[in-house]
């Protein structure tokens, strides 16, 4: 265990840029995977590069938080990591089941089962979304979880005065920080950034030129009619007066 006055070792930097690739590997995955599912949609609107950027800078804060946290957990506690897991992946279970449910086909049950597993192994470091639908009560229940976790492991590792660790309480309100700051950033790119808000703006922009066009030609008409509803005006006057 290094001290506070040790010097840190040649190995740990370059060990600490491959955790560093690594976790921006997954954020990117994660993040091109739910890009790439709007793209195969012919019916969904693309992300911008922008908004891309959002979602991985969502990714990339929420996930490195989480990451610090268990490795903290499991330096601390050790085999009560496992029960944290599993009581993690059952919740994970039922939420992805009821909220989640993705239609197979009779014969492909067992992959439907399969995929299920898979995703709640996911979601023991961020929410993963894998059917098509509405994701704000997924992420909802999700995140929540995941807050009172998040919390909860916080609070043992800063009240445990057995478990030394150089700079432990920095880092550990350091990545309650980063999570804090991930989740506000997810909430900015749902309420302004989001590409179904984006879409409801084109329409909106697109209902509004509509209706302009519609007036101007409702006043061109009107505008047509009126010389020849003079004329009929002048031509009764001249009947009744020779």
């Amino acid at each position: 265990m290094l001290l506070p006055s040790d010097a840190i070792p040649m190995w740990m930097y370059f060990q600490g840029m491959s955790v560093v690739m690594s976790l921006l590997s997954v954020c990117w995955s994660v993040s091109i995977q739910h890009r790439s599912l709007r793209i195969a949609r012919p019916d969904k609107m693309n992300m911008s590069p922008f908004e891309t950027f959002l979602q991985l800078s969502w990714r990339c804060l929420t996930i490195s938080a989480r990451y610090i946290l268990l490795v903290l957990f499991v330096l601390a506690f050790q085999y009560w990591t496992t029960v944290f897991v599993i009581v993690h992946y059952t919740l994970s279970l039922v939420h992805i089941a009821a909220l989640q449910h993705v239609d197979s086909e009779p014969g492909y049950i067992s992959l439907e089962f399969g995929l299920l597993l898979i995703c709640a192994a996911v979601h023991l470091f961020t929410p993963f979304n894998m059917a098509e639908g509405p994701t704000r009560w997924r992420y909802t229940v999700a995140y929540v979880i995941e807050i009172i976790e998040n919390l909860a492991v916080a609070g043992l590792l800063l009240d445990c005065e057995r478990f030394v660790y150089p700079h432990k309480k920095f880092i550990v309100l350091f990545a309650l920080s980063a999570f804090i700051s991930g989740i506000a950033v997810m909430l900015l790119y749902y309420w302004r950034w989001h590409p179904t808000r984006r879409l409801k703006s084109l329409i909106d922009v697109d209902s509004s030129r509509r209706a302009i066009v519609e007036q101007t030609f409702s006043e061109a008409e009107e505008s047509r009619s009126y010389p020849s509803d003079t004329l009929k005006h002048i031509d009764s006057d001249e009947s009744l007066h020779p």
